[in-house]
């Protein structure tokens, strides 16, 4: 596996978007922004471990 790879990057990034735009949709009380946020984080976390294990696999 090469040291960067920008897909893995692209869904860390992601990850952290939906982790910071969770904790400011918290502060906001907006229930929609909750659910946005979380749905990316969710998503983007769990699709990068899927991808990781389908290539070590």
């Amino acid at each position: 596996m090469k040291s960067f790879d920008p897909i893995f990057f692209l869904l860390a990034v992601g990850g952290t978007v939906g982790m910071i735009g969770l904790g400011i949709a918290f502060a906001q009380t907006s229930a929609l922004m909750i659910i946005g946020f979380a749905i990316l984080m969710f998503g983007s976390i769990g699709t990068g471990f899927a991808r990781k294990k389908r290539l070590n696999s």
